[in-house]
């Protein structure tokens, strides 16, 4: 019976070690749509780390490990939003650069009313930075007046 416990209790400290670095260090990320297809593929993975830009405390903190929304395929969520922090992100080690590829949150979702941390995610390279000027011409994305 107490090598049951000692193995239950390992389990559950790799498991809550593995959720701190997915939560706060890095994570994997799948590529959801085409629209990156000449650098990304469709179903792709991509290890991106979260200290580079700011790791963010989740909202909802009572959540399963693993499950980004849903538990499999279940139709039922994965969080309880008993408990509802407010937004908050660490300072990041870098600033984005332009051709940077960013995850974020998909726009469209604050229309689902869902936490902030439970929003689908969106994977797209950084065409402009906070000063730049960016325009779409004759099918062309312009930066700053050059090609």
């Amino acid at each position: 019976m107490r090598f049951l416990f000692k193995g239950i209790k390992i389990l559950l400290g790799v498991i809550l070690v593995i959720h701190f670095v997915q939560v706060f260090l890095v994570q994997t990320f799948h590529i959801p749509s085409g629209s990156m297809q000449s650098t990304l593929l469709i179903g792709d993975r991509m290890l991106v780390s979260k200290i580079h830009y700011g790791p963010r405390i989740p909202n909802t903190p009572l959540s399963l490990p693993f499950f980004h929304n849903e538990i499999a395929n279940s139709g039922r969520l994965s969080f309880l939003d008993w408990i509802e922090l407010p937004y908050f992100r660490f300072p990041g080690l870098e600033t984005i650069k332009n051709g940077d590829i960013m995850v974020f949150n998909y726009p469209l979702d604050y229309q689902l009313n869902l936490p902030i941390d439970k929003r689908r995610n969106y994977v797209k390279r950084c065409i402009g930075i906070p000063g730049d000027r960016v325009e779409f011409r004759n099918r062309k994305i312009y930066l700053n007046d050059s090609l």
